[in-house]
This record gives C-alpha cells, structure tokens and sequence, in this order.
C-alpha cells in the first residue's frame, strides 16, 4: 500500500511569449513521473508525459533525509523562507518544489529564479535570495534519482510554439499551394 507522500519539482520559464513547464512528481513509493508542456502566449502547443512504476523508495527516502539534514544543503532551515513569491523576468525560470504529506495534513513550498531548465538547472544566479541554491541542488538530485543524471527534454532546442489548428479542424480550407506575402492576407486567410 502506497503511503501517500509525494515531493514534486517544477519549473517554468521563461515567459511571457513562450515557455516549458516540466513537473516531476515522484511519490514515496518510489513512482515518479514527468509531465511536460511547451506553450506559446499560454497556450500549449504539445505535452508529454513519463511515468515511472518501477520502485525507488530507498532513493527516495535518501532524498528525503538528504533535504532535512545535510548542512548547507537542507530545505527546512530558518534561512530559506517559503513565503518567497519569485517573479523570474523573461531570461530566468521559476522553480518550485512541494513536499505533501497527506498523512500529517501537511505540505511546504519553497519557490525561486534559477537559470535554465530541469535537464541543465544551475545554482549560479539563482534567487532573489541566498538560499535559492538549495532548491536547485535538491532539483538536480531528485532528477538525478528519477529521469537520470543525463536526462534530455523532449523540447530541448525547440522553440515555444502553440497549435493553430489540427488536420482539418482549421477554419479555412486549402485550395492549393500558395504564398502569404502580408500580416493582411495572413489574417484573411485564416479569418475566412
């Protein structure tokens, strides 16, 4: 029987145009999984998702103890406030990490800047404060357990982007080949 506790990391960023949010969920049973979406303006262009049954408690539970007690490293220190609101800016992404457990009725959430993604975050330049830097270690542990050290977005390299429109569901129907010379007969074209 699974016991319901659950640390989840995500991130997103950068905004406002474009952005990749990944959410790595990993449960105490040892599951994980790794839901990512890459949007445009809000939208979302495409999603994934990896999940993962196979057991990593042990892993788990090193993490766990790992962000309680290492030094220099633990989250539940008086100097990594979670009443932080991070606002990233276009350039950085917001990270967060929540821990729940369901048991105790209880749940933290800590939530910082950090420059890049799940697959290259690094601890220089995060902020606003001086403990941000623990977040992203404990990210890059956790992903380091789960996805792996060498993880690689299905979105790496791509350009943030949403769907118009899928086979025909489009509004205007293709008669042939042809060329869109101006924002004008761009919106025609898609306004008929």
């Amino acid at each position: 029987m699974e016991t319901p506790r659950r640390l989840t990391l995500g991130s997103t960023g950068p905004e406002p145009t474009g952005s990749l949010t990944q959410t790595l969920t990993w449960r105490s049973t040892g599951a994980w999984s790794l839901y990512e979406a890459i949007s445009y303006r809000g939208l979302v262009g495409d999603a994934s998702l990896i999940t993962e049954d196979a057991v990593f408690g042990d892993a788990y539970a090193r993490f766990i103890k790992h962000i309680h007690e290492t030094p220099g490293l633990a989250l539940f220190v008086a100097e990594l406030s979670d009443t932080v609101t991070a606002v990233c800016g276009r350039s950085l992404t917001k990270i967060s990490i929540t821990i729940q457990d369901d048991p105790r009725k209880q749940s933290k959430r800590w939530e910082r800047c950090a420059q890049g993604h799940l697959s290259e975050i690094v601890p220089q330049g995060a902020g606003p404060d001086a403990g941000a830097p623990r977040l992203v270690q404990a990210i890059q542990q956790a992903r380091d357990e789960t996805v792996g050290s060498r993880f690689l977005s299905e979105y790496a390299a791509s350009v943030p982007f949403c769907t118009l429109a899928r086979g025909e569901d489009g509004s205007s129907a293709l008669k042939g080949p042809f060329v869109l010379t101006s924002d004008d007969a761009w919106r025609a074209f898609w306004l008929d």
